[in-house]
């Protein structure tokens, strides 16, 4: 079992840019994606049931940094350990700097009975290119993967709320 630290230092890792380099323990998996070469640790298994919408069949995921685009930003890759083509771009945030509000994520909070410091919301990132080849990006704010990273467990919820936007648009 994890040290208490160590799970909380899984935490804060989801929800910055930092390298994952701090983990020193035995390589559980390594998947080559179009992103890359990833070695998993246990550490940094998350399981998903009953997976993601859409992929129920797949429940063991890991997370990893995403190759820098030199803009700093905060994405990181939500990683099937089971299927290495099923990848997705997250955008990670905490209890304090979730994109829903504090009512509903506290409610989460107590539906899946996770702390508030361990609370990490991923928010699936989609890519899409527009008539005149620009690429947009969205978040799904509506659906996020809600983990307890101190149990290394999540699950996919669908907030009833319609004031949230699957495809929120980011600008660059």
């Amino acid at each position: 079992m994890m040290s208490y630290q160590a799970l909380k230092d899984m935490a804060l890792l989801l929800s910055q840019p930092d390298s994952l380099s701090f983990l020193e323990t035995d390589v559980v998996a390594t998947i080559q994606n179009r992103f890359g070469t990833f070695n998993f640790t246990d550490e940094q298994t998350i399981t998903l049931k009953p997976g993601l919408v859409g992929f129920t069949e797949y429940e063991r995921f890991a997370m990893a940094p995403m190759p820098d685009d030199g803009n700093g930003h905060n994405f990181r890759l939500l990683q099937s350990l089971d299927e290495a083509n099923l990848t997705f771009i997250v955008y990670p945030t905490t209890y304090h700097n979730a994109l829903i509000d504090k009512i509903d994520v506290n409610q989460l909070c107590h539906d899946y009975a996770i702390r508030s410091e361990d609370l990490v919301l991923l928010h699936v990132v989609t890519l899409r290119q527009d008539d005149q080849g620009a690429t947009t990006m969205s978040l799904n704010v509506k659906a996020p993967v809600v983990i307890n990273a101190y149990k290394q467990k999540g699950v996919q919820h669908v907030l009833p709320s319609n004031k949230y936007a699957t495809q929120l648009m980011l600008t660059t």
